[in-house]
C-alpha cells in the first residue's frame, strides 16, 4: 500500500459513527495493546482554539528536550499533518505502512475514518516511544475516538455553538459533550468565559473528582501590541510574570489562546518543569497555516482563515478591525452545509464590499461533504454576491475588481482555505 492507497482507504471509511459509542475503537487499541495509555498526555477540547493551544504545547515542549507526539484534526494540505512527530508530519511512506498493517483492524471493526486515524496515531506514538502526546479533539469529547487517553492533563478552550447535529443545540449540552473527557482526579485547565457555564463545569468537576482551574481565576494577560507578523502580550499567574512575549499568530483572541497554553504548561510542572527561555521560544516558533494567514500584501493583502462558525468568524472581525480599520473587505467563502452561515454573515457583513461564494473541488478528507449557498444570506444583509466556478475563478474575481487598499478575506473552511493556499502556491 503506498500513501495514495492508504489515502484512499481512508476516505472510503465511513464519516461519522452515527454515535453508536467507543466500543469499537476501544477493541481495535486492545488489540495493539493499547500503547494510548503508555504515554503521558494533554486532551484539548473546545469549539475554538484548540489547534492552536495544541500547536503551542507541543512546540514548548519538544523545545524543552521532550520527545513529543501530536495529533490533530482536521489536515489542511495533505492528511499525514495529522499525525507530528518531533515537530515533523509522519513520512507519507510511514503513514502507509501503518494504515496498510491496521487495516485488517479496521476493516474487522469497521472503524470511521476518525477512528482509523487515531488508531494509528496512537500507534505511531506508541511505536516511537514518545514522551508525551499532545491529543486534539476531534469532535465534541464524550464520544470521541480520542477519548480512551489516560491524560495528565485536560484543557478546554471555549464552548459556543457549532456541529450542533451532533453535539445538542443548547450551550449546556455542547459543554457536557466536551467535559466528557474529564478523568477522575485529572486536573482541568480551561478557557470559558461564559458564566452561565460555570455551573455545569463546577458540578461536572465535583462529580468527577477533578480539579478544576478557569484561566481568568488564576492568570492575567493583556495584548500590548498587534500586527500582521504577530501579538506581544503580557502574562502573569501565581507561577510567574512573562512580560514581552510574541507569539507570531495574530489577533486578540491569540493572546487567550497563548495564555490558556502558558497556564496548561505551568499546571503541568510537576511532571515536565519549562522554564520562562523556553516559553518565550516555543511561543515564537508556532507555525499553524490557515490562522490569519497573510499569503500576500501587495498589491493588496490576501488573508486566508479557517473560520467556520460564528465565534471564529467574529475573532477575524475583530482582527481586520484592529489591522485595517476602515478598509475594505472582499470576502471569498466556502462553508459546509451543517455550520451556522447566518451567524457568521452576521458577524463579518458590517466589514464587507463584496462577496464572492465556491464550492471548492480539492480532493481532501470530507469527501461528501454537502456545501451551503451562502448567497442568498448575505443578499439578505444588502451584500452584492458573485458566484465562483472555481477557486482560481474566486481569486481572479477579487483581485479584478481590488483596489490597492483593499483586503481579500478567504474562508469559511478548511478546505476552501487548502484551495487558495495551493492554487497560489502554483501560479
Amino acid at each position: 500500500m503506498d500513501f495514495r492507497e492508504a489515502y484512499r482507504f481512508i476516505t472510503s471509511l465511513k464519516r461519522f459513527g452515527g454515535g453508536r459509542g467507543l466500543d469499537a475503537i476501544e477493541r481495535s487499541l486492545a488489540s495493539i495493546g493499547n500503547p494510548q495509555l503508555h504515554f503521558p498526555s494533554i486532551h484539548v477540547a473546545g469549539t475554538n482554539g484548540k489547534g492552536t493551544v495544541s500547536t503551542i504545547l507541543e512546540t514548548v515542549l519538544r523545545l524543552s528536550g521532550l520527545r513529543v507526539g501530536l495529533y490533530t484534526s482536521p489536515h489542511l494540505l495533505r492528511i499525514n499533518e495529522r499525525i507530528r512527530i518531533d515537530g515533523k508530519d509522519i513520512e507519507e511512506d510511514a503513514f502507509a505502512r501503518l494504515i496498510e498493517d491496521l487495516s485488517p483492524i479496521i476493516q474487522r471493526e469497521g472503524l470511521t475514518a476518525f477512528e482509523a486515524l487515531t488508531l494509528a496515531a496512537f500507534k505511531a506514538f506508541g511505536d516511537e516511544q514518545i514522551d508525551i502526546g499532545v491529543i486534539e479533539v476531534g469532535l465534541g469529547g464524550r464520544l470521541d475516538a480520542t477519548n480512551l487517553l489516560r491524560s495528565s492533563l485536560t484543557a478546554i478552550t471555549t464552548i459556543d455553538r457549532d456541529h450542533t447535529a451532533y453535539l445538542g443545540e443548547s450551550l449546556r449540552e455542547i459543554a457536557m459533550e466536551k467535559l466528557g473527557i474529564l478523568k477522575k482526579g485529572v486536573p482541568l485547565i480551561t478557557g470559558v468565559e461564559r458564566v452561565e457555564l460555570r455551573d455545569t463545569f463546577d458540578r461536572t468537576a465535583r462529580e468527577r473528582d477533578v480539579p478544576i482551574h478557569y484561566l481568568d481565576d488564576e492568570a492575567e494577560y493583556r495584548l500590548d501590541e498587534i500586527s500582521l507578523d504577530g501579538i506581544r502580550f503580557f502574562y502573569r499567574s501565581a507561577d510567574r510574570v512573562l512580560p514581552d512575549l510574541f507569539f507570531p499568530l495574530t489577533g486578540p483572541h491569540q493572546a487567550r489562546n497563548a495564555a490558556l497554553a502558558v497556564r496548561a504548561l505551568e499546571l503541568m510542572g510537576p511532571l515536565f518543569g519549562v522554564k520562562e527561555e523556553i516559553v518565550r521560544r516555543g511561543l515564537g516558533a508556532v507555525v499553524l497555516p490557515g490562522r490569519f494567514q497573510v499569503v500576500r500584501r501587495s498589491p493588496y493583502h490576501l488573508i486566508c482563515d479557517v473560520f467556520h462558525n460564528p465565534h471564529g468568524a467574529d475573532a477575524v472581525r475583530r482582527t481586520l478591525s484592529m489591522l485595517f480599520p476602515g478598509r475594505s473587505v472582499r470576502l471569498i467563502i466556502g462553508m459546509a452545509g451543517d455550520k451556522d452561515l447566518s451567524g457568521v454573515a452576521d458577524a463579518l457583513s458590517p466589514l464587507l464590499s463584496t462577496v464572492i461564494t465556491v464550492k471548492s473541488h480539492l480532493e481532501m478528507f470530507d469527501r461528501d461533504i454537502q456545501w451551503a449557498d451562502p448567497g442568498p444570506v448575505f443578499r439578505e444583509r444588502g451584500l452584492p454576491v458573485a458566484e465562483a466556478t472555481s477557486m482560481a475563478h474566486a481569486l481572479d474575481l477579487a483581485a479584478s475588481r481590488a483596489k490597492g487598499v483593499d483586503i481579500i478575506l478567504v474562508g469559511g473552511s478548511f478546505r476552501t482555505v487548502a484551495g487558495a493556499i495551493l492554487h497560489l502556491k502554483n501560479v
